[in-house]
């Protein structure tokens, strides 16, 4: 056995869309607990609704990382179109499932992935509700699909399987996408909010808390922005200079400012390659 077979433990292990390693992460507990007192009801799909940049990702990523042996997770990514459609969505999702019911990899994956994927989840139904367990399916970035994916998006929504009492999904969208393609099912929807105070305070550890409050003030704590502002005051930047210079209405130009005072790191690598 290879060394990346021996750290395949769960079923997000094996899949081509588990989600990235975030540096700094601050774990949003109270969102987590939000989530899984929302699972305990009578609910068989989830929304977290919030705007790009408020942390869906990384949420539905912990929550990923605590619940690892019974979740199932798809975290698609805007910058491959191809990651959008039914049969790349299925066939990581058998290999997932395949691993859940039988703990070790398939030989191969079948060509009618859609097909042989519904066989699976009714096996893997039938064992949950054998066993009293349940099974999370987290699908993350669907709602990002560029318009000329929106035909897959709705393809691959009515394919899943909300029938099932002991699988549970739970998606992110931004505002609707996903929600309008939801019929006929028992659905909960929970906007995320911003970071808290002590969440903020856990990132930007070197700045006092009456600073703190202004930061939240302007940038409405989130949490793109604040790891934004954290970047920028390990490249030298002052609490100062960012209070004074960006607004609410500037964050493109935090981010700028970003991109900027990285650039001398940019080509100091670029420099260390060459060599």
């Amino acid at each position: 056995m290879n060394s990346i077979e021996h750290h395949i433990i769960d079923p997000i292990d094996v899949s081509n869309f588990a989600p990235l390693q975030i540096e700094d992460e601050v774990y949003r507990d109270a969102m987590i607990s939000t989530i899984e007192l929302k699972l305990e009801t009578k609910i068989r799909v989830l929304i977290l609704q919030g705007q790009s940049g408020i942390g869906k990702t990384t949420i539905l990523s912990q929550f990923t990382s605590k619940h690892r042996k019974n979740t199932i997770g798809v975290f698609l990514n805007n910058t491959n179109r191809f990651s959008y459609s039914l049969d790349s969505i299925a066939s990581d999702m058998y290999v997932q499932f395949y691993f859940f019911l039988n703990g070790k990899m398939p030989e191969d994956v079948p060509n009618n992935s859609p097909l042989e994927l519904n066989k699976l989840i009714q096996r893997t139904h039938y064992s949950l509700k054998k066993n009293n367990k349940k099974l999370y399916i987290i699908i993350d970035g669907l709602s990002d699909a560029p318009e000329t994916e929106l035909e897959e998006v709705k393809n691959v929504i009515d394919y899943m399987p909300f029938n099932f009492e002991h699988i549970m999904f739970i998606f992110s969208e931004n505002c609707g996408e996903i929600r309008k393609y939801i019929n006929g099912v028992r659905l909960s929807e929970i906007p995320v909010s911003p970071m808290s105070e002590n969440e903020v305070s856990k990132i930007l550890t070197t700045v006092n808390e009456q600073d703190i409050y202004k930061i939240i003030e302007i940038f409405k704590a989130i949490p793109e922005l604040i790891a934004s502002i954290k970047r920028l005051l390990e490249r030298g930047a002052t609490i100062d200079e960012i209070l004074q210079t960006y607004s609410n209405e500037e964050h493109f130009g935090l981010l700028e400012a970003e991109w900027e005072r990285s650039k001398p790191y940019v080509i100091k690598h670029k420099s260390i390659i060459a060599l």
